[in-house]
């Protein structure tokens, strides 16, 4: 279980003050496909317009993905703290900016939580040393945490405020467990024999699977897609015996921050089963990604099960720069996975 005198407790002031981007991403057939007027964007409506994948989407190597003990990722995590640690060194300003975003054991002084009060939803703190010195590489993934929030690249897109988007991170995940958990009922009533999750996704704008699909990157699609495919003989059974249980988040801590500027390749790569269609831009696109560590607490199943927590790791995606569905900023949740890091938590 996550150090709970560290980590802020998600609570009723999470959902009035969640910010808008993600808010209107995870919230039911909100608008993502495409952009519209500003003072639409948050409306019920949704485009007709299918979403276009971005570059890496198609081409995993043009910005691959982190996997904790892997060599790439201490690669990545000590390249960037060797450049924060050596920024810091000489740097006052930046000095003073990491103390003023940082929650340091010993020296930070503890924030008693209130309801009202939404700096408290997280100790007010966008990096909590407290929680992120426990990962694996210790205060390596602390570091690197704080050279991937400098990066020069975020001035170069839409801004956005990171402590905005940890007020609304756990609106966001307890809607997508929501309808994962209602998606993953459906399937007891469905048949199987034909059953095609993007085509249901595509064709019906009232089907739980276009709110899942709005919710998450095509390459959550194509892995969605292939596990139902290996296991949908017995599909109806699982369904059955091991829905999901109700949960809700109640600790959330900034995990990494990654962004980069991708260059549209020369050739079509990726399936274009999942991938329909093209985005006539030449632009580069600058893409984020956000990791959250977060616990869930499971409410009690008929199965009785004794989990009553359980905690992960969210990827959030954004592109902030020659984003092809329009130029608002758009949050999608890339992928949700075990917290490795902490090999204690798992």
């Amino acid at each position: 279980m996550m150090h709970r005198a560290t980590i802020s407790m998600l609570n009723a002031a999470s959902r009035r003050i969640a910010e808008p981007s993600a808010r209107a991403v995870f919230s039911s057939r909100a608008s993502v496909s495409d952009c519209p007027p500003k003072e639409q964007l948050f409306d019920d409506t949704v485009s007709s317009k299918p979403y276009i994948p971005l570059y890496h989407h198609r081409d995993a190597s043009l910005f691959p993905p982190l996997i904790p003990d892997s060599l790439p990722y201490l690669i990545h995590n000590a390249t960037a703290a060797t450049q924060a640690l050596f920024s810091l060194a000489f740097d006052e300003e930046l000095r003073h900016e990491f103390f003023t975003i940082a929650k340091i054991y010993g020296l930070s002084p503890q924030v008693p939580r209130s309801d009202d009060d939404s700096d408290n939803l997280y100790n007010g703190c966008i990096l909590n040393t407290n929680v992120v010195a426990q990962s694996d590489l210790g205060f390596i993934n602390v570091f690197s945490l704080f050279d991937g929030l400098s990066s020069p690249l975020y001035e170069k897109g839409i801004p956005f405020n990171v402590k905005e988007f940890m007020d609304g991170a756990g609106f966001a995940l307890e809607q997508f467990h929501k309808v994962d958990r209602d998606f993953f009922l459906s399937l007891r009533n469905k048949s199987m024999e034909n059953y095609d999750f993007l085509t249901v996704a595509k064709s019906d704008r009232d089907s739980i699977e276009y709110d899942l699909m709005n919710m998450t990157t095509p390459p959550f699609w194509s892995y969605l897609d292939r596990c139902l495919r290996q296991v949908k003989p017995v599909l109806n059974k699982i369904a059955e015996i091991g829905a999901p249980a109700k949960s809700r988040i109640v600790n959330l801590a900034l995990l990494s921050a990654r962004i980069a500027e991708i260059e549209k390749p020369e050739d079509n790569v990726g399936d274009e089963t999942y991938y329909e269609e093209e985005s006539c831009s030449t632009m580069n696109q600058i893409v984020t990604q956000l990791e959250v560590l977060y616990e869930r607490e499971l409410s009690p199943t008929r199965y009785g099960d004794d989990v009553s927590s359980r905690t992960n790791v969210a990827t959030f995606e954004a592109c902030i720069s020659g984003d092809p569905n329009g130029e608002q900023l758009q949050w999608r949740l890339s992928q949700t996975r075990p917290a490795s890091e902490f090999p204690y938590l798992v």
